[in-house]
């Protein structure tokens, strides 16, 4: 009677004890996959390759955006900063310069003479009239830091720029000439019209004589 009895009384309290025990197991185990601190410490994913965003520079830098050589004319070179996309071709008395699309297209037509003896301006007054040849007072007449006396003249559509120094062998002018393409928007043309002012005012003539 007393063995039953034992037999009895462990049966239920080991079942009790043992759902408890499976009860704190589960318990503990919800409690690490849900709990904060937990998330945290799971390792991170690889991050995504890096691109580039639009608010970032690109590589190139504005110093390699314009051409430091200069362009060869009659008897002289002419410095201009011109923009690289720009492609400058020679021709039979200068240069032709292609503009790109992006900019209205169209061409920029490079030049020079020479002048010598008597045809040379002995004055800055006889430079200055050189410049505005036959179209005198339309054209506009302006110096540059660089030392070039410039004469500017509304040709059409595009613009004419006479630039001339003299040397003491004798005086030299360089004429560039923009011609917009026929479907080029006033705004481009205007765009680069005033880069176009802005190269003139830092160029430079240099290597007189330099007859080819």
């Amino acid at each position: 009677m007393s063995s039953s009895t034992r037999r009895i009384g462990r049966g239920p309290l080991t079942r009790v004890l043992a759902v408890g025990v499976l009860l704190l197991l589960a318990s503990g185990c919800g409690n690490q996959q849900i709990h904060p601190t937990s998330l945290k410490k799971l390792p991170p994913t690889d991050p995504p390759p890096r691109t580039a965003q639009a608010t970032e520079p690109s590589e190139a830098s504005s110093d390699s955006d314009t051409t430091t050589g200069g362009l060869q004319v009659t008897c002289a070179v002419v410095q201009l900063g011109l923009p690289t996309s720009w492609q400058a071709t020679r021709s039979r008395d200068g240069w032709a310069v292609t503009l790109p699309e992006t900019t209205g297209g169209g061409g920029l037509r490079v030049t020079g003479t020479y002048l010598t003896g008597e045809e040379a301006p002995a004055s800055e007054s006889e430079l200055r009239t050189l410049v505005q040849g036959d179209e005198g007072d339309d054209v506009s007449v302006d110096a540059t830091r660089t030392g070039l006396v410039v004469g500017r003249l509304a040709v059409r559509r595009g613009t004419e720029w006479r630039l001339a120094t003299m040397f003491e062998e004798g005086t030299q002018l360089v004429t560039l000439t923009y011609s917009p393409a026929g479907s080029a928007q006033d705004r481009d043309i205007d765009a680069t019209t005033d880069l176009l002012d802005e190269i003139i005012r830092q160029s430079q003539i240099t290597d007189p004589g330099s007859c080819e």
